[in-house]
């Protein structure tokens, strides 16, 4: 995105962001903290956008104007990552509307729920930021937003921060899930699971990526992130029945994979969790593919770091599998 951190973050602003955690944070010094470093004890985990969107939902939900009251609200007062993730999936305040509408009983548990929910990770999460310095020194971490959208995205890594979306992680067991679709009964999951999420996303903002335009490129992208999230938390980001079905199937999955890896083509392998693919496949399968590429190669290099250095820079994705020897067991 266009917009620039600011040059003059203090080190006491950034002690006493870091600490707060949430809606003490100002507009101001949200900017001002913008941009990427290396210490993660002093990233900000803002949860100011949540308290946005409560506020929000509270004038808008049995309001006769609830799409304007929703878009000036929250949309237009959002945090800047919060609104480009917003504005990438189209989300307006017709959005609001409408998906609240159809899901009414679980928005207004997660009304209730998202913001203690995230407070009761929010050292969890830190000392995944810790974990994934441990494992990659190398990296640097930028600022981390909550907000709450329309199942538009759960995690995304824009180059103004990363943002995670709450309504996915952040029902507890009283949550009702009837209103929902089979797969979103199936991608939401409990809080527990933030600090894996927010470590994938957080890798992703180490890949400095070339010449990535085929599917390989892509689902080692999405695979590399899953593989150091679970180098540093113990667990992928990705859905437990994706890996599952992998690993019961990694031959067959493997060759309609390689037969593919070459092209533009996604739509089987990548983001298809409401459009299902042709092979019968659960979701999002290339993470899978692309992570056992990224194990494979970090088992056979004996400098570990090197290895993880070079899993986030690759140039040619067709060599890096290959020195990775994944595709010869089969």
């Amino acid at each position: 995105m266009c917009y620039k951190p600011y040059l003059y973050c203090f080190v006491c602003t950034l002690l006493m962001l870091a600490g707060c955690e949430r809606a003490l944070i100002s507009d101001t010094a949200v900017i001002e903290a913008e941009g990427k470093q290396g210490n993660p004890d002093l990233v900000i985990l803002s949860t100011r956008d949540i308290d946005l969107f409560n506020q929000a939902y509270d004038g808008a939900v049995n309001a006769s104007n609830s799409t304007q009251l929703f878009q000036s609200n929250y949309i237009d007062k959002a945090s800047p990552v919060v609104q480009a993730t917003l504005a990438s999936g189209r989300v307006t305040g017709i959005s609001f509307q409408q998906t609240i509408g159809r899901y009414p009983r679980f928005y207004q548990s997660v009304r209730k729920t998202a913001l203690s929910a995230i407070q009761g990770q929010l050292q969890p999460i830190r000392q995944a930021l810790r974990d994934l310095k441990r494992v990659y020194p190398d990296a640097l971490f930028p600022s981390v937003y909550f907000g709450v959208g329309v199942f538009n995205n759960g995690g995304k890594s824009l180059s103004q921060g990363i943002y995670i979306g709450a309504e996915f992680y952040t029902p507890d067991a009283e949550t009702p899930t009837d209103e929902l679709t089979p797969y979103l009964r199936q991608v939401r999951s409990g809080p527990a699971r933030l600090p894996t999420i927010v470590a994938h996303e957080l890798v992703h903002q180490q890949q400095h990526y070339r010449n990535q335009n085929t599917l390989l490129a892509d689902a080692i992208a999405e695979g590399s992130a899953d593989f150091l999230a679970d180098l540093a938390t113990g667990n992928v980001a990705t859905g437990g029945p994706t890996y599952a079905f992998g690993q019961a199937n990694e031959r067959a999955v493997w060759l309609r994979f390689r037969q593919d890896m070459d092209g533009a083509a996604r739509q089987n392998w990548l983001y298809n969790g409401f459009s299902g693919n042709a092979y019968n496949f659960p979701p999002d399968m290339g993470y899978f593919v692309g992570y056992k590429i990224c194990q494979a190669y970090y088992n056979r290099t004996s400098d570990k770091i090197a290895a993880l250095r070079t899993m986030l820079t690759i140039s040619d994705f067709r060599k890096f599998l290959t020195q990775s020897g994944y595709g010869d067991q089969f």
